[in-house]
């Protein structure tokens, strides 16, 4: 079962009749808002906890199983690689979770390169998409946390460069 969490869903999934994978993305989305629902429901009373608990289950099953056959699918649009990316980078951190800590620590270096790379080639397919990209932000967001800090990287360089500036226009000269 993916490791992927929850955050909230604020972008509407639209149908994309070109591309499968963007379909299934939507009903992938739907489970997590179902759950994220059936939780809140069933969490407001402890009598209905069991419930509420194999509810759950039985999401994830539903939805792992959807991303199983979101990799069966080929993709037929760049919205329908992003979503196949941002799953890739979660099923590799569930196969990582099933080492040990000393493994983990051996390959780190490897699982940080290769998400270093699919993350940046999401942000070349994403740059492109535009608006379409809407139409699977929230699915991506989901499944590949912190994928936008790297689009911060220029403005933060910039305001720790006038920072810097201003605290040594601050600093007494000798």
């Amino acid at each position: 079962m993916a490791k992927a969490t929850r955050k909230s869903s604020t972008n509407a999934i639209t149908a994309h009749p070109a591309c499968p994978v963007v379909d299934l993305s939507q009903k992938l989305m739907d489970l997590w808002d179902a759950d994220d629902a059936s939780q809140r429901e069933y969490g407001k009373d402890k009598a209905l906890q069991l419930v509420g608990d194999a509810v759950k289950e039985q999401i994830d099953d539903w939805r792992s199983a959807l991303v199983s056959i979101i990799s069966f699918t080929e993709a037929k649009s760049p919205a329908g690689a992003m979503v196949q990316m941002a799953l890739a980078l979660d099923e590799m951190d569930s196969m990582l979770e099933l080492l040990g800590e000393e493994d983990r620590k051996l390959t780190d270096e490897h699982r940080y390169q290769i998400e270093r790379l699919i993350k940046s080639a999401m942000r070349a397919v994403r740059a492109p998409l535009g608006a379409e990209f809407e139409s699977v932000e929230a699915i991506v967001n989901v499944y590949s946390s912190g994928l936008y800090w790297l689009d911060n990287m220029k403005t933060w360089a910039e305001e720790g460069r006038v920072y810097r500036k201003s605290e040594s226009d601050r600093s007494p000269r000798p």
